[in-house]
């Protein structure tokens, strides 16, 4: 239950910093530009921030002990 709570006060809170930042802003990479919203940027670096710090988890095998 409080994994579904911290989920949503997680969701509105990006939400809230999304629609906070609408500000176009232009990312440039070797030869590609891309003009992206700067919420939408941090967004897709925090998932991709947990995404990575699973799947290195996962590699190692590390587990969580239960208390």
């Amino acid at each position: 239950m409080i994994k579904i709570i911290l989920g949503i006060i997680l969701g509105t809170i990006i939400v809230i910093f999304m629609a906070q930042n609408l500000v176009i802003v232009d990312i440039t990479f070797l030869a590609w530009t891309l003009a992206i919203n700067r919420g939408v940027i941090v967004v897709i670096v925090l998932f991709s921030g947990m995404f990575l710090g699973w799947i290195i988890k996962s590699i190692t095998g590390r587990k969580t002990v239960d208390k």
